[in-house]
Protein backbone atom coordinates (compact mmCIF):
# COMPACT_ATOMS: atom_id res chain seq x y z
CA UNK A 1 0.00 0.00 0.00
CA UNK A 2 1.27 3.31 -0.77
CA UNK A 3 1.63 6.00 1.86
CA UNK A 4 -1.42 7.87 0.85
CA UNK A 5 -4.00 8.25 3.05
CA UNK A 6 -6.33 4.91 2.43
CA UNK A 7 -9.43 4.12 4.48
CA UNK A 8 -11.50 1.00 3.98
CA UNK A 9 -14.96 0.58 4.41
CA UNK A 10 -16.18 -2.57 5.19
CA UNK A 11 -19.32 -3.44 2.47
CA UNK A 12 -21.33 -4.66 5.41
CA UNK A 13 -20.82 -1.55 7.43
CA UNK A 14 -22.73 -1.34 10.82
CA UNK A 15 -23.39 2.18 10.42
CA UNK A 16 -25.11 2.08 7.30
CA UNK A 17 -29.25 2.23 7.65
CA UNK A 18 -30.84 -0.88 6.98
CA UNK A 19 -33.29 -1.47 4.01
CA UNK A 20 -37.12 -0.73 4.31
CA UNK A 21 -38.36 -3.73 2.47
CA UNK A 22 -38.58 -7.62 4.11
CA UNK A 23 -36.38 -9.10 2.04
CA UNK A 24 -33.36 -7.56 4.66
CA UNK A 25 -30.43 -5.73 3.75
CA UNK A 26 -28.88 -5.58 0.49
CA UNK A 27 -25.90 -8.05 -0.34
CA UNK A 28 -22.72 -6.33 -1.42
CA UNK A 29 -21.18 -7.58 -4.80
CA UNK A 30 -17.87 -7.54 -3.60
CA UNK A 31 -16.66 -7.65 -0.09
CA UNK A 32 -15.08 -4.37 -0.11
CA UNK A 33 -14.96 -0.97 -1.15
CA UNK A 34 -11.34 1.29 -0.87
CA UNK A 35 -11.73 5.10 -1.00
CA UNK A 36 -8.40 7.15 -1.36
CA UNK A 37 -7.55 10.48 -0.17
CA UNK A 38 -4.93 11.90 -2.26
CA UNK A 39 -5.54 15.97 -1.81
CA UNK A 40 -5.77 17.07 0.69
CA UNK A 41 -4.12 15.16 3.70
CA UNK A 42 -6.24 14.46 6.67
CA UNK A 43 -5.53 17.18 9.76
CA UNK A 44 -3.24 18.51 7.86
CA UNK A 45 -3.63 22.01 6.48
CA UNK A 46 -5.32 23.32 3.11
CA UNK A 47 -2.90 24.43 0.49
CA UNK A 48 -3.85 27.16 -1.88
CA UNK A 49 -3.03 27.95 -5.58
CA UNK A 50 -2.43 31.37 -6.03
CA UNK A 51 -6.12 31.91 -7.09
CA UNK A 52 -7.33 30.50 -3.71
CA UNK A 53 -8.29 27.22 -4.58
CA UNK A 54 -7.44 23.89 -3.60
CA UNK A 55 -6.76 20.77 -5.33
CA UNK A 56 -9.20 17.72 -4.21
CA UNK A 57 -7.94 14.46 -5.71
CA UNK A 58 -10.04 11.23 -4.60
CA UNK A 59 -9.75 7.26 -5.92
CA UNK A 60 -12.29 4.65 -5.24
CA UNK A 61 -12.04 1.13 -6.24
CA UNK A 62 -14.30 -1.90 -6.06
CA UNK A 63 -13.39 -4.92 -8.16
CA UNK A 64 -16.94 -5.60 -9.04
CA UNK A 65 -17.67 -2.21 -10.15
CA UNK A 66 -18.86 1.49 -9.49
CA UNK A 67 -21.25 3.73 -10.46
CA UNK A 68 -20.08 7.20 -9.30
CA UNK A 69 -17.82 8.77 -6.52
CA UNK A 70 -18.92 11.83 -5.28
CA UNK A 71 -16.83 14.45 -3.11
CA UNK A 72 -18.89 16.44 -0.63
CA UNK A 73 -17.92 19.55 1.77
CA UNK A 74 -19.28 20.09 5.02
CA UNK A 75 -18.87 24.08 7.20
CA UNK A 76 -20.27 24.70 10.19
CA UNK A 77 -23.40 26.29 10.22
CA UNK A 78 -22.96 29.24 12.37
CA UNK A 79 -26.09 30.13 13.44
CA UNK A 80 -27.16 26.67 14.77
CA UNK A 81 -23.65 26.47 16.02
CA UNK A 82 -23.68 22.77 14.34
CA UNK A 83 -22.17 21.06 11.02
CA UNK A 84 -23.91 22.43 8.04
CA UNK A 85 -25.72 20.22 5.29
CA UNK A 86 -22.96 18.89 3.16
CA UNK A 87 -22.85 20.37 -0.55
CA UNK A 88 -21.09 18.41 -3.38
CA UNK A 89 -17.77 19.76 -4.66
CA UNK A 90 -17.70 17.45 -8.01
CA UNK A 91 -19.19 13.97 -8.91
CA UNK A 92 -17.51 11.54 -11.15
CA UNK A 93 -19.20 8.51 -13.13
CA UNK A 94 -17.05 5.43 -13.09
CA UNK A 95 -18.95 3.85 -15.93
CA UNK A 96 -19.30 0.37 -14.04
CA UNK A 97 -15.42 0.63 -13.85
CA UNK A 98 -13.37 -0.98 -10.93
CA UNK A 99 -11.40 2.43 -10.62
CA UNK A 100 -12.89 5.49 -10.29
CA UNK A 101 -10.71 8.92 -9.70
CA UNK A 102 -11.98 12.65 -9.44
CA UNK A 103 -9.66 15.37 -9.68
CA UNK A 104 -10.88 19.20 -9.17
CA UNK A 105 -9.86 22.11 -7.62
CA UNK A 106 -12.69 24.24 -5.62
CA UNK A 107 -12.55 27.60 -2.89
CA UNK A 108 -13.30 26.51 0.27
CA UNK A 109 -13.32 30.03 1.33
CA UNK A 110 -17.41 30.55 0.99
CA UNK A 111 -17.70 27.67 3.86
CA UNK A 112 -17.14 28.38 7.93
CA UNK A 113 -14.78 25.67 9.68
CA UNK A 114 -15.97 24.57 12.48
CA UNK A 115 -14.84 25.49 16.04
CA UNK A 116 -11.20 24.03 15.75
CA UNK A 117 -10.99 25.42 12.46
CA UNK A 118 -11.29 22.67 10.20
CA UNK A 119 -13.32 21.27 6.85
CA UNK A 120 -14.94 17.62 6.57
CA UNK A 121 -14.25 16.41 3.12
CA UNK A 122 -16.75 13.26 2.58
CA UNK A 123 -16.22 10.86 -0.31
CA UNK A 124 -19.13 8.28 -1.30
CA UNK A 125 -18.57 5.42 -3.78
CA UNK A 126 -21.28 4.01 -5.05
CA UNK A 127 -21.18 0.04 -6.40
CA UNK A 128 -23.46 -1.10 -9.13
CA UNK A 129 -26.41 -2.38 -6.57
CA UNK A 130 -26.62 1.18 -5.47
CA UNK A 131 -25.12 1.08 -2.18
CA UNK A 132 -22.94 3.70 -0.71
CA UNK A 133 -19.80 3.51 0.54
CA UNK A 134 -18.85 6.41 2.90
CA UNK A 135 -14.75 8.04 3.69
CA UNK A 136 -14.29 11.25 5.48
CA UNK A 137 -11.16 13.77 6.59
CA UNK A 138 -11.15 16.96 7.92
CA UNK A 139 -8.21 19.56 7.12
CA UNK A 140 -8.04 22.87 8.43
CA UNK A 141 -8.61 26.40 7.51
CA UNK A 142 -5.84 27.87 9.56
CA UNK A 143 -6.98 31.08 9.82
CA UNK A 144 -5.07 34.81 9.50
CA UNK A 145 -1.50 34.70 11.09
CA UNK A 146 -1.21 38.56 12.06
CA UNK A 147 1.79 40.97 12.81
CA UNK A 148 1.40 44.43 13.57
CA UNK A 149 4.72 46.42 11.77
CA UNK A 150 3.99 49.44 12.41
CA UNK A 151 3.87 51.12 14.78
CA UNK A 152 6.56 48.61 16.53
CA UNK A 153 7.69 48.66 19.69
CA UNK A 154 9.95 50.81 21.03
CA UNK A 155 13.29 48.81 22.44
CA UNK A 156 14.20 48.97 25.60
CA UNK A 157 10.33 49.65 27.02
CA UNK A 158 9.42 47.55 29.75
CA UNK A 159 6.45 46.04 29.70
CA UNK A 160 6.70 45.89 25.77
CA UNK A 161 5.08 48.84 24.21
CA UNK A 162 4.90 51.69 21.21
CA UNK A 163 5.79 54.92 21.89
CA UNK A 164 3.53 56.85 19.15
CA UNK A 165 4.02 60.68 18.73
CA UNK A 166 1.99 62.80 15.96
CA UNK A 167 0.03 60.85 13.18
CA UNK A 168 1.48 57.52 12.10
CA UNK A 169 0.46 54.90 9.11
CA UNK A 170 -0.93 51.99 10.56
CA UNK A 171 0.21 48.64 9.03
CA UNK A 172 0.10 44.85 9.18
CA UNK A 173 1.25 41.47 7.62
CA UNK A 174 -1.50 38.63 7.54
CA UNK A 175 -0.32 34.76 6.11
CA UNK A 176 -3.67 32.47 5.89
CA UNK A 177 -4.71 30.20 3.10
CA UNK A 178 -7.57 31.64 1.91
CA UNK A 179 -7.97 35.34 0.71
CA UNK A 180 -8.28 38.06 3.00
CA UNK A 181 -11.39 40.35 3.07
CA UNK A 182 -10.33 43.03 5.48
CA UNK A 183 -8.26 44.31 8.05
CA UNK A 184 -9.66 46.25 10.92
CA UNK A 185 -7.21 48.35 13.01
CA UNK A 186 -9.09 49.12 16.41
CA UNK A 187 -8.11 50.65 19.27
CA UNK A 188 -8.64 49.85 22.92
CA UNK A 189 -11.25 46.83 20.72
CA UNK A 190 -13.90 49.88 20.05
CA UNK A 191 -15.94 50.12 17.18
CA UNK A 192 -16.03 51.69 14.47
CA UNK A 193 -12.39 50.89 13.35
CA UNK A 194 -9.59 53.66 13.56
CA UNK A 195 -9.13 51.99 9.62
CA UNK A 196 -9.96 49.56 7.47
CA UNK A 197 -7.62 48.48 4.63
CA UNK A 198 -9.56 45.70 2.00
CA UNK A 199 -8.02 42.80 1.62
CA UNK A 200 -5.79 41.67 -1.57
CA UNK A 201 -4.61 38.37 -1.37
CA UNK A 202 -2.43 36.22 0.97
CA UNK A 203 0.47 37.38 3.24
CA UNK A 204 0.31 40.39 2.14
CA UNK A 205 0.81 43.73 4.06
CA UNK A 206 -2.02 45.89 4.63
CA UNK A 207 -1.29 49.61 5.70
CA UNK A 208 -3.61 52.61 5.71
CA UNK A 209 -3.54 54.77 2.86
CA UNK A 210 -3.35 57.80 5.03
CA UNK A 211 -1.54 58.46 8.63
CA UNK A 212 -3.71 58.05 11.61
CA UNK A 213 -4.01 60.76 14.40
CA UNK A 214 -3.78 58.73 17.38
CA UNK A 215 -3.76 61.70 19.79
CA UNK A 216 -7.22 62.38 18.71
CA UNK A 217 -8.51 59.27 20.63
CA UNK A 218 -6.34 60.52 23.77
CA UNK A 219 -2.88 60.82 25.11
CA UNK A 220 -1.37 57.73 27.30
CA UNK A 221 -1.26 54.25 27.10
CA UNK A 222 -3.64 52.32 24.49
CA UNK A 223 -4.41 48.90 23.24
CA UNK A 224 -4.23 48.38 19.28
CA UNK A 225 -5.22 45.43 17.45
CA UNK A 226 -4.72 44.56 13.92
CA UNK A 227 -7.88 42.02 13.31
CA UNK A 228 -8.02 40.14 10.21
CA UNK A 229 -11.17 38.74 8.41
CA UNK A 230 -10.60 36.00 5.96
CA UNK A 231 -13.23 34.59 3.05
CA UNK A 232 -14.07 32.13 5.33
CA UNK A 233 -14.79 34.44 8.23
CA UNK A 234 -12.14 33.58 9.91
CA UNK A 235 -10.46 36.04 12.12
CA UNK A 236 -6.58 36.36 13.52
CA UNK A 237 -5.69 39.03 15.22
CA UNK A 238 -2.28 40.85 16.64
CA UNK A 239 -2.51 42.95 20.13
CA UNK A 240 0.00 45.80 20.69
CA UNK A 241 1.11 48.15 23.56
CA UNK A 242 0.75 51.25 22.71
CA UNK A 243 1.60 54.67 24.65
CA UNK A 244 0.51 57.63 22.97
CA UNK A 245 2.12 61.24 23.20
CA UNK A 246 1.60 64.26 22.33
CA UNK A 247 3.45 65.78 19.57
CA UNK A 248 2.82 69.66 19.64
CA UNK A 249 0.48 71.90 21.75
CA UNK A 250 -2.29 71.53 19.53
CA UNK A 251 -2.77 67.68 21.13
CA UNK A 252 -3.46 69.05 24.38
CA UNK A 253 -6.20 70.96 25.92
CA UNK A 254 -6.29 74.87 26.36
CA UNK A 255 -4.42 75.80 29.38
CA UNK A 256 -1.94 72.75 28.75
CA UNK A 257 1.18 72.37 27.12
CA UNK A 258 2.52 69.49 25.08
CA UNK A 259 6.14 68.55 26.73
CA UNK A 260 8.24 66.51 24.39
CA UNK A 261 10.48 64.77 26.70
CA UNK A 262 7.75 62.89 28.34
CA UNK A 263 4.94 63.41 25.71
CA UNK A 264 2.58 64.39 27.98
CA UNK A 265 0.49 67.77 28.19
CA UNK A 266 1.27 69.93 31.54
CA UNK A 267 -0.82 72.57 32.97
CA UNK A 268 0.35 75.70 32.46
CA UNK A 269 2.45 77.68 35.14
CA UNK A 270 1.75 81.65 36.21
CA UNK A 271 3.09 84.31 34.33
CA UNK A 272 6.82 84.85 35.23
CA UNK A 273 6.80 81.54 37.32
CA UNK A 274 9.83 78.83 37.27
CA UNK A 275 9.47 76.87 34.42
CA UNK A 276 10.65 73.49 32.54
CA UNK A 277 9.09 70.99 29.94
CA UNK A 278 6.90 69.44 32.50
CA UNK A 279 6.19 73.12 33.88
CA UNK A 280 5.21 74.98 31.08
CA UNK A 281 5.05 78.78 30.46
CA UNK A 282 1.58 80.71 28.82
CA UNK A 283 1.26 80.47 25.25
CA UNK A 284 2.74 84.33 25.27
CA UNK A 285 5.43 84.09 27.31
CA UNK A 286 9.04 81.53 26.93
CA UNK A 287 11.14 79.59 28.93
CA UNK A 288 14.52 80.46 29.34
CA UNK A 289 17.33 80.18 31.30
CA UNK A 290 19.34 83.16 32.64
CA UNK A 291 23.24 84.17 31.77
CA UNK A 292 25.28 81.15 31.20
CA UNK A 293 22.37 79.04 31.48
CA UNK A 294 21.70 79.66 34.78
CA UNK A 295 18.72 77.77 36.21
CA UNK A 296 16.00 77.74 37.15
CA UNK A 297 14.27 79.29 34.16
CA UNK A 298 11.52 81.50 34.44
CA UNK A 299 8.97 82.04 31.91
CA UNK A 300 9.45 85.64 30.13
CA UNK A 301 7.60 87.89 27.62
CA UNK A 302 7.71 86.95 24.28
CA UNK A 303 9.39 88.93 21.30
CA UNK A 304 10.90 88.95 17.95
CA UNK A 305 14.17 87.69 18.48
CA UNK A 306 15.29 88.80 14.95
CA UNK A 307 17.41 87.18 11.86
CA UNK A 308 19.76 88.63 9.23
CA UNK A 309 17.55 90.68 7.48
CA UNK A 310 16.12 92.36 10.62
CA UNK A 311 16.81 93.16 14.16
CA UNK A 312 15.20 92.06 16.88
CA UNK A 313 12.51 93.81 18.31
CA UNK A 314 12.48 94.14 21.87
CA UNK A 315 10.51 96.95 22.39
CA UNK A 316 8.42 94.62 24.38
CA UNK A 317 11.37 93.41 26.93
CA UNK A 318 11.80 96.99 29.04
CA UNK A 319 15.01 98.28 30.61
CA UNK A 320 18.06 96.02 31.34
CA UNK A 321 16.27 93.14 29.02
CA UNK A 322 17.01 91.64 25.72
CA UNK A 323 15.56 89.43 23.04
CA UNK A 324 16.66 85.96 22.52
CA UNK A 325 15.59 83.06 20.47
CA UNK A 326 14.10 80.00 22.20
CA UNK A 327 14.40 76.86 21.75
CA UNK A 328 12.09 75.31 19.10
CA UNK A 329 10.04 73.43 21.32
CA UNK A 330 9.31 76.88 23.08
CA UNK A 331 8.49 78.54 20.18
CA UNK A 332 4.22 79.44 19.51
CA UNK A 333 3.01 82.12 17.51
CA UNK A 334 2.17 83.87 20.50
CA UNK A 335 5.85 84.24 21.46
CA UNK A 336 7.60 84.93 17.78
CA UNK A 337 9.79 82.62 18.73
CA UNK A 338 11.62 84.88 21.48
CA UNK A 339 11.85 85.37 25.20
CA UNK A 340 13.01 88.75 27.08
CA UNK A 341 16.30 87.70 28.46
CA UNK A 342 17.31 89.76 31.74
CA UNK A 343 20.88 91.76 31.81
CA UNK A 344 22.93 92.19 34.09
CA UNK A 345 22.75 96.16 34.93
CA UNK A 346 26.54 96.85 34.12
CA UNK A 347 28.33 99.53 32.80
CA UNK A 348 30.42 98.48 29.04
CA UNK A 349 33.03 101.54 30.00
CA UNK A 350 32.99 101.33 33.69
CA UNK A 351 33.46 97.30 33.59
CA UNK A 352 32.03 97.20 37.02
CA UNK A 353 30.90 93.31 36.88
CA UNK A 354 31.36 91.43 40.31
CA UNK A 355 33.45 88.47 40.02
CA UNK A 356 30.54 85.55 39.03
CA UNK A 357 31.29 82.02 39.49
CA UNK A 358 31.41 79.71 36.25
CA UNK A 359 28.09 77.87 36.82
CA UNK A 360 25.73 80.31 38.04
CA UNK A 361 23.13 78.16 39.03
CA UNK A 362 25.39 77.05 42.00
CA UNK A 363 26.18 78.81 45.22
CA UNK A 364 29.88 80.51 45.16
CA UNK A 365 32.22 78.07 46.88
CA UNK A 366 35.67 78.49 46.93
CA UNK A 367 36.76 75.34 46.30
CA UNK A 368 34.32 73.82 43.83
CA UNK A 369 32.64 76.61 42.63
CA UNK A 370 35.47 79.85 42.65
CA UNK A 371 34.44 83.51 41.34
CA UNK A 372 36.24 84.83 38.18
CA UNK A 373 36.37 88.02 36.79
CA UNK A 374 34.03 88.85 34.39
CA UNK A 375 33.90 91.64 31.34
CA UNK A 376 30.51 93.83 30.63
CA UNK A 377 29.63 93.03 27.06
CA UNK A 378 26.62 94.83 25.50
CA UNK A 379 23.87 92.56 24.60
CA UNK A 380 20.86 95.04 23.21
CA UNK A 381 19.69 98.27 23.13
CA UNK A 382 19.21 98.58 27.05
CA UNK A 383 20.89 95.52 28.09
CA UNK A 384 24.32 94.56 29.12
CA UNK A 385 25.20 91.08 30.26
CA UNK A 386 28.85 90.17 32.21
CA UNK A 387 30.92 87.19 30.58
CA UNK A 388 34.13 85.59 32.26
CA UNK A 389 37.81 86.84 31.39
CA UNK A 390 40.50 85.86 30.92
CA UNK A 391 44.39 86.36 30.87
CA UNK A 392 44.72 87.89 27.20
CA UNK A 393 45.64 91.41 26.79
CA UNK A 394 45.26 93.97 23.75
CA UNK A 395 45.95 92.81 20.60
CA UNK A 396 46.79 88.96 21.56
CA UNK A 397 45.41 86.38 20.06
CA UNK A 398 42.11 84.66 21.65
CA UNK A 399 38.90 82.67 21.24
CA UNK A 400 36.58 80.98 22.78
CA UNK A 401 33.03 81.58 23.53
CA UNK A 402 31.72 83.74 26.01
CA UNK A 403 29.80 81.10 28.58
CA UNK A 404 31.97 78.19 30.00
CA UNK A 405 32.23 76.17 32.95
CA UNK A 406 35.59 74.80 32.20
CA UNK A 407 38.06 77.12 33.73
CA UNK A 408 40.98 75.63 31.73
CA UNK A 409 39.50 77.35 28.81
CA UNK A 410 39.46 81.27 30.44
CA UNK A 411 43.38 80.76 29.27
CA UNK A 412 42.06 81.73 25.62
CA UNK A 413 39.56 84.51 26.79
CA UNK A 414 40.49 88.42 26.60
CA UNK A 415 41.15 89.94 29.75
CA UNK A 416 38.57 92.46 31.55
CA UNK A 417 37.62 94.83 29.36
CA UNK A 418 38.51 93.74 26.23
CA UNK A 419 36.75 91.71 23.81
CA UNK A 420 38.04 88.93 21.10
CA UNK A 421 37.43 90.16 17.38
CA UNK A 422 38.59 89.36 13.98
CA UNK A 423 38.97 91.29 11.03
CA UNK A 424 36.58 91.23 8.50
CA UNK A 425 37.62 91.69 4.42
CA UNK A 426 35.20 94.82 3.41
CA UNK A 427 34.50 93.51 0.04
CA UNK A 428 34.07 89.35 0.48
CA UNK A 429 33.01 89.49 4.47
CA UNK A 430 34.76 86.80 5.04
CA UNK A 431 37.37 86.88 8.43
CA UNK A 432 41.03 87.30 7.79
CA UNK A 433 43.57 87.13 10.03
CA UNK A 434 43.48 86.05 13.44
CA UNK A 435 41.00 87.07 16.49
CA UNK A 436 42.42 89.72 19.10
CA UNK A 437 41.70 90.77 21.88
CA UNK A 438 40.47 94.69 21.46
CA UNK A 439 39.16 97.45 23.56
CA UNK A 440 35.43 98.72 22.99
CA UNK A 441 34.37 102.23 21.37
CA UNK A 442 31.95 104.54 21.36
CA UNK A 443 29.25 104.55 18.01
CA UNK A 444 26.71 107.09 17.17
CA UNK A 445 24.05 105.12 15.34
CA UNK A 446 22.73 108.41 13.56
CA UNK A 447 26.44 110.00 12.37
CA UNK A 448 28.85 106.61 12.76
CA UNK A 449 31.83 106.46 14.30
CA UNK A 450 32.46 109.43 16.88
CA UNK A 451 36.01 110.61 16.20
CA UNK A 452 38.76 108.47 16.64
CA UNK A 453 36.45 106.13 18.12
CA UNK A 454 36.25 108.49 21.47
CA UNK A 455 33.98 109.94 24.07
CA UNK A 456 35.57 112.70 26.11
CA UNK A 457 32.92 112.46 28.55
CA UNK A 458 33.77 108.64 30.05
CA UNK A 459 36.78 107.55 27.27
CA UNK A 460 36.22 104.68 24.79
CA UNK A 461 39.17 105.33 22.51
CA UNK A 462 40.53 102.97 19.88
CA UNK A 463 44.66 102.54 19.62
CA UNK A 464 45.77 104.57 17.12
CA UNK A 465 45.71 103.52 13.13
CA UNK A 466 42.02 101.50 14.49
CA UNK A 467 38.31 102.43 13.77
CA UNK A 468 35.58 101.97 15.47
CA UNK A 469 33.24 99.08 14.44
CA UNK A 470 29.87 98.97 15.40
CA UNK A 471 28.42 95.95 17.59
CA UNK A 472 25.23 94.02 16.51
CA UNK A 473 23.71 93.02 19.93
CA UNK A 474 21.53 89.99 20.24
CA UNK A 475 19.15 89.30 17.18
CA UNK A 476 21.29 91.59 14.86
CA UNK A 477 20.29 94.48 17.03
CA UNK A 478 22.55 97.71 16.16
CA UNK A 479 24.16 98.95 19.21
CA UNK A 480 25.74 102.57 20.05
CA UNK A 481 29.22 100.97 21.11
CA UNK A 482 31.27 99.45 18.52
CA UNK A 483 35.34 97.49 18.72
CA UNK A 484 38.28 98.78 18.01
CA UNK A 485 39.05 97.03 14.76
CA UNK A 486 37.12 94.43 12.71
CA UNK A 487 34.40 92.40 13.96
CA UNK A 488 33.88 88.56 13.98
Amino acid sequence: MSSRLRLAVLAALAALPAASCSCGAKIRASDSVSITFDAPVDNADLVLNPSGKAYYIVEANDPSGLTTLVLQISGWDTSANQPATPQVITSCDAKSGTDVKCTTDFDPGNYHPDPSGYLAFIAIATDLQGIPTTATIHAKLSGPAVHIVSPQATPGVTPAAALVRGPVALSATVVDNLPIVKVDFLLDDKQPPLATVTGSGNGTSYTTTSNVNLQAHGLGRHKLTALATDKAGQTGKDVLNINVFCGADTDCTTGKRCCTDDGQCHAEVAAYGTCDCTHPCQDGQGCLTGTCGQTPAQCRNGCDPGAPDRPADDSKCGPNHYCLPLPPSEVTAANQGGACAQGDNCDVFAQNCPGYPLDRSKPVDPQANPTFPSTCHPAGQNANVCYPSGPKGQGVTCGGDFCTTDKSALLAYCAQGLICVTPIDSTTHQPVGDSTCQPYCHYDNNGGPIQNGCDSSNGGCCPGGMICEQLLGAGYVPLPIGACGSLL
